[in-house]
């Protein structure tokens, strides 16, 4: 549509002029402010653009205005790319080159990646991801020493001085210390210049920046951050080591592996940001992937390999792993009670548990029906491989668990 989209808006009548914030003086000490690169060409342009219509008006010699004009084609020119190899290069009366509009904003030096996109910010952490199966999805380990350095702002109260001061106390060496108190005139002082910290008087509404301890809310995050789910909330466990940990199965959000890479801790400075990271950026609220509609975070590798070795027919557990099994069950909502064992025999004193029933402990009161991956088509109810997944009130009652039923499907119970 012309009225809509014409070519001849390609060409430019009038030429954009940058704001003077994006171009300020330079200034030298002991000398006086000297023009920006881009403000100095515009004055070229100016003067060139002039010279043009007066010798436009004084009918001067064809040859000379067309020598004008070529000028004011290359001043234009270099004022938008001055890095090309087949134009000369616009410099300045100390024949420095001209930094151009484009070479201003391209580039990792540039306004686009250098300012706008992203920046260097405090309060934050980066090192190498290690495994840890250990550990909960909304759980990231963090090493002894980066938790001395990365510190929250907590503000004195009268339900907090006691152990507040505790931490001043102990100092910035110590795990559980600070490294400044704020008073409430806003001076600043440094625990670590400080020899008199016992005697340390904490008033109302002083600010004391502590470590970061267990269960503290921090932001997650590898580049390249692609989508959402490239930076979410987790709670901190401390560990020792010098690598983050990280639970196995939120690597595909990440699109994260253990062979190097590299990951970025942030410390949210308000108890404003820790809410909004709790209740919108958690691990556990970023389960349902928005592209698919379903589970980006499932069980992987070991974990997926147990579930289904666990739920077959034919495996069956004492009750000393069973007491072991319910020591690992330490996140659910459920009132764990074991159930009786499916195998007695009081002559030989054996009693056994289905891994089906090891499963039941942690399920939520939930029905579901579900064929496995290796399902066989020709049962309908119940086949004799137990590739049918009934589900009833939280009980397990047939079907193997494999990548299908508790890994990233779209059905999946994940």
């Amino acid at each position: 549509d012309p009225e809509r989209s014409h070519p001849k808006w390609m060409i430019l009548t009038i030429l954009p002029v940058p704001p003077p914030h994006v171009r300020p003086p330079v200034r030298v000490e002991g000398l006086n402010p000297s023009p920006d690169d881009v403000t100095h060409h515009l004055g070229n342009l100016v003067r060139c653009n002039n010279a043009l219509l007066r010798m436009k008006e004084s009918n001067q010699q064809q040859t000379a205005v067309k020598e004008q004009l070529a000028l004011l084609q290359w001043t234009v020119t270099t004022y938008f790319i001055n890095d090309k190899p087949s134009i000369q290069r616009a410099v300045t009366r100390n024949n420095k080159v001209i930094k151009s509009i484009s070479q201003r904003l391209k580039g990792k030096e540039g306004h686009i990646r250098g300012h706008l996109s992203g920046k260097r910010v405090d309060f934050s952490a980066r090192s190498v991801i290690s495994p840890d199966p250990s550990i909960r999805i909304d759980q990231v380990g963090v090493p002894k020493h980066i938790a001395k350095i990365l510190t929250f702002p907590e503000v004195v109260t009268q339900r907090n001085r006691e152990e507040l001061a505790q931490l001043v106390q102990n100092g910035p060496d110590k795990l559980e210390g600070a490294n400044y108190v704020i008073n409430p005139q806003g001076v600043k002082f440094s625990l670590s210049r400080t020899t008199e910290r016992s005697t340390m008087h904490l008033d109302d509404n002083s600010i004391v920046e502590r470590h970061l301890k267990d269960n503290d809310i921090v932001i997650f995050n590898r580049q390249p951050s692609l989508h959402k789910m490239s930076m979410m909330g987790h709670h901190a466990v401390i560990m020792r080591g010098s690598t983050f940990r990280l639970n196995l199965s939120v690597t595909t959000p990440y699109n994260a592996d253990f062979d190097g890479d590299e990951m970025n801790l942030h410390v949210p400075q308000s108890q404003q940001a820790r809410a909004e990271v709790k209740h919108i950026m958690l691990v556990p609220n970023q389960i349902i992937s928005p592209q698919k509609n379903g589970p980006i975070i499932g069980l992987v590798q070991d974990s997926l390999l147990g579930c289904r070795l666990l739920t077959l027919k034919n495996t069956f557990l004492n009750r000393n792993e069973m007491m072991n099994l319910m020591m690992c069950i330490i996140h659910t909502k459920k009132n764990i009670v074991l159930s009786p064992p499916c195998i007695i025999i009081p002559q030989k004193n054996i009693y056994l548990w289905s891994g089906k029933q090891v499963f039941s402990l942690f399920l939520p009161y939930i029905n579901y029906d579900f064929q496995a991956d290796t399902c066989d088509k020709e049962w309908e109810w119940m086949p004799p491989k137990d590739t049918r997944v009934i589900i009833r009130d939280g009980n397990l009652l047939a079907g193997i668990l494999d990548k299908k039923t508790v890994g990233q499907s779209e059905k999946s119970l994940a």
